[in-house]
């Protein structure tokens, strides 16, 4: 059990989430308490320096729409900045903000990235291989035996 310090209320440590940061390992407002519109608003601006006017701003100029995928996004998106400067860029939904963060934020990898998906390095070679191969191979393969020499 823990105790919320917004709310007051003890409620299960369930209730709290993750936060390593802590000595408890959760965070010290409940779940409820966090998806509170003004709670989350401060959270974004002391994380990301993005305060409610700009979000809101950044939401009217994108169309509640993600800027990179243009899905359709609502106050829980993410306020993407860069991490260096911390420079507001844009809202993203969820997934476009962890592709950027996985990527960390690096243009030469996202160029990458893109030449890999226009251009997989296997498609040519598998190509290759099946035309070459003889029917009782393919059989084989569809079957789901692996041939290791």
């Amino acid at each position: 059990m823990k105790r919320c310090t917004k709310c007051g209320e003890t409620k299960p440590v369930e209730e709290f989430n993750r936060d390593k940061t802590n000595k408890d390992g959760r965070c010290s407002r409940c779940k409820a308490c966090r998806a509170h519109p003004t709670i989350r608003a401060k959270d974004r601006q002391r994380k990301t320096g993005v305060n409610k006017e700009l979000f809101n701003a950044l939401l009217i100029v994108q169309d509640a729409r993600c800027a990179i995928c243009k899905c359709p996004v609502d106050n829980s998106a993410s306020a993407d900045h860069c991490h260096d400067t911390k420079t507001p860029r844009g809202i993203l939904c969820r997934r476009c903000n962890l592709g950027l963060g996985i990527m960390r934020d690096s243009l030469e990898t996202l160029t990458r990235a893109v030449a890999y998906l226009q251009r997989p390095p296997a498609s040519p070679l598998l190509i290759e291989i099946t035309d070459a191969m003889t029917e009782p191979t393919r059989a084989v393969l569809r079957s789901g035996v692996v041939l290791i020499p």
